[in-house]
Formats: C-alpha cells, structure tokens, sequence
C-alpha cells in the first residue's frame, strides 16, 4: 500500500498534463505545465506525509501488540544462570566468548575434549530471548540464522530444544558434558552453576 501511495504523484501528473492538454486544443504552454508542477509538488509532500503516517500506525500497532503481550514476558531483569552437569572434574568458570561459540555450535567440545551438549529454550520463550540479548550479546533470530545455516550447509546440528526450564534442568542433570540456562530461583543440587568471565 505505501507503494503505490509512492507512485501517486506520477499517475496524478500525467493526468494533470492530459487534462491541460485536451483543454488547449492540442496547445502546450508553460503555465500549464508549471501548474502542474506545483500541484505534483504538493502532492509528493501529501504522499510522504501519508507514507509517514502509515509507518507511525505500524510502529504504533507493534508497540500495542507488544504492550498487550507482556503479561508473556519476564517481569524486569530476571537473575539467569548458566548451568552443566554436576561433575566434580567439570570446570565452574567460562569465558563469554566461549560460550557464544558455544551456543552458536562452533565450539563442539569442552577445553578436557569431552563432548559438549548443549539445550536452549524454545525461540519464543522469553528466557531464551533474554539469555540471547544478555549473556550471548546478540538477538535471538541471529542465532537461528546461524543455525539454520549449519543445518542447510550440512556441517551441524542446532542445540536440542526443550520446552520449559524443569525439562532443560532434568536433561543437564542426566547428561555429562550439557549445558543450558535456567533463572535463578530453579537451580538446585542436581546442576553446577558456571560463572561466566
């Protein structure tokens, strides 16, 4: 729609000559075309007037959509940990940039060599949105590009997905070597909890 509001002045200019030009009589004179002019002028300003005034409904609708979802999201800034599997020979500190790799599936092993597991939340689920933005320092459809990528160039597999953070809990806690996150108020004895450097 704000296309063809972009192609308007165009289509009004050339019925505007057309309409001069059947009432000259085959005539042409500058008035007549500088009038035209003018009113194409006029009508561009109306046309980026309307165009910006559609895009500020738009942004508008979104905020309201995003407004009436937040009952979904996270109340403020919820304490995340980065958590593994409880084992005594496991290491509890990680560096950032490890951690986007691993996350982003370039990193497949931990520093021993022993394999890595890692689980994320689903996409739309607004810890794992928050982990992205917080911890990984990018947004949560980067990575699912990046993912996406190692599926179709056949290099790699995503992360497994679970559906809530009980589940991601219970599958770091039977396997050695995963990795996950969940808030604060869910850890337990049956994880370690790896401070991020």
């Amino acid at each position: 729609m704000i296309r063809q509001l972009f192609q308007l002045p165009s289509v009004l200019l050339r019925l505007c000559l057309q309409r001069h030009r059947g009432q000259r009589n085959g005539q042409s004179d500058q008035t007549g075309v500088f009038r035209c002019q003018i009113k194409l002028s006029r009508i561009r300003r109306l046309t980026r007037l309307l165009g910006l005034l559609a895009f500020s409904c738009l942004l508008l609708t979104n905020v309201t959509i995003s407004s009436a979802n937040a009952s979904d999201t996270i109340a403020g800034p919820v304490q995340q940990v980065l958590i593994t599997h409880n084992d005594n020979n496991r290491q509890t500190e990680v560096l950032r940039r490890s951690v986007r790799a691993m996350y982003s599936m370039r990193m497949r092993t931990w520093p021993d060599g022993s394999p890595l597991t890692v689980y994320v939340l689903l996409d739309d689920d607004p810890l794992h949105q928050q982990f992205c933005r917080d911890t990984l320092g990018i947004l949560p459809f980067h990575l699912r590009r990046s993912w996406d990528r190692l599926i179709f160039s056949g290099k790699g597999q995503p992360p497994i997905a679970v559906k809530n953070m009980q589940e991601m809990k219970q599958k770091i806690s039977e396997t050695p070597g995963a990795i996950g996150y969940i808030t604060g108020d869910q850890v337990d004895a049956s994880v370690t909890i790896l401070k991020i450097l």
